[in-house]
């Protein structure tokens, strides 16, 4: 019984074989090695296709994201007033209240004892 391997030279059964060429569609000899790099070279083209589609959703995400953020610092921008302390000579009086830790939990302690005073300073 012959092996179905077969090289170009008609050697049966060859351990060279999958060296050796294969018809393929047309006609036309394509050796294994050819058609391995084939298949390589179109799932890097189908990888590449998909990581450029993520790349521009990506990118576009990113853009809503910079207009949303600019968008909210002007909000923050325009509820934020400036305050001089000139403005309120000899017209009222005034408490400068400093919060040394922000977005703390010292910060909310510190602003509750100054509101349960309010009374003392009215």
């Amino acid at each position: 019984m012959a092996d179905s391997r077969r090289n170009v030279t008609g050697h049966e059964g060859c351990s060279c074989a999958r060296n050796h060429p294969r018809e393929k569609n047309g006609g036309e000899r394509e050796t294994p090695l050819v058609e391995n790099l084939t298949r390589k070279s179109q799932l890097q083209e189908l990888e590449l296709e998909r990581t450029t589609k993520q790349l521009k959703e990506a990118i576009a995400i990113a853009g809503e994201e910079t207009v949303k953020c600019k968008a909210a610092k002007e909000v923050i921008k325009s509820l934020t007033a400036q305050v001089k302390l000139s403005e309120y000579i000899g017209k009222k009086y005034v408490i400068p209240f400093f919060s040394p830790m922000h977005f703390t939990f010292v910060c909310p302690t510190e602003i509750t004892a100054l509101s349960d005073r309010y009374e003392e300073f009215q």
